[in-house]
């Protein structure tokens, strides 16, 4: 089985999407607002910097945009049981134990559904383009996407939390 090391971040991204978009969007009103008011200026920064900064925050909302896309496109083409494990596990951020429950079954049948739906919701990804070497290209100097990586590489975000 591949390794599962985007279709994690990216669900867990796709989960942060809103609260992404939020400081990104907080970041452009403040420069925005920074330029108005010639604060910017004071500072030493130049109008060209702040507008170069507006346009690469822009670029990066846009990118977070198109993974929201590129998530909901791919769970389309989920099973509904697929779906239903991912979206608990990702997006309610339910433990393992806590889906155990729900799902009146044992702790070891939803550790193999998960990784079984997680590995199909990689191969959908990859069938759609969406390889390892992409996201890697696309989203890996993405700041918002580097510290769900860390956090995923760093603390085992996925495999210890039960």
């Amino acid at each position: 089985m591949k390794s599962h090391g985007w279709s994690n971040t990216a669900l867990v991204a796709f989960s942060a999407i809103p609260k992404i978009i939020c400081l990104i969007d907080f970041g452009v009103r403040t420069r925005v607002k920074s330029g108005f008011m010639s604060r910017h200026l004071s500072y030493g920064l130049q109008n060209e910097e702040l507008f170069n900064e507006i346009i690469e925050l822009n670029n990066e909302k846009a990118k977070m945009l198109n993974l929201k896309y590129i998530i909901e496109a791919t769970f389309e083409r989920l099973t509904r049981k697929e779906r239903e494990i991912l979206k608990k596990r990702y997006i309610e951020k339910k433990t393992f134990q806590k889906i155990a429950e729900e799902t009146d079954v044992c702790i070891r049948t939803v550790f193999r559904r998960h990784d079984g739906a997680l590995h199909s919701f990689g191969e959908w990804l990859e069938i759609q383009g969406f390889t390892e070497e992409w996201f890697e290209k696309e989203y890996g100097r993405s700041k918002y996407i580097k510290q769900i990586r860390d956090k995923i590489s760093n603390y085992k975000y996925l495999t210890t939390n039960i």
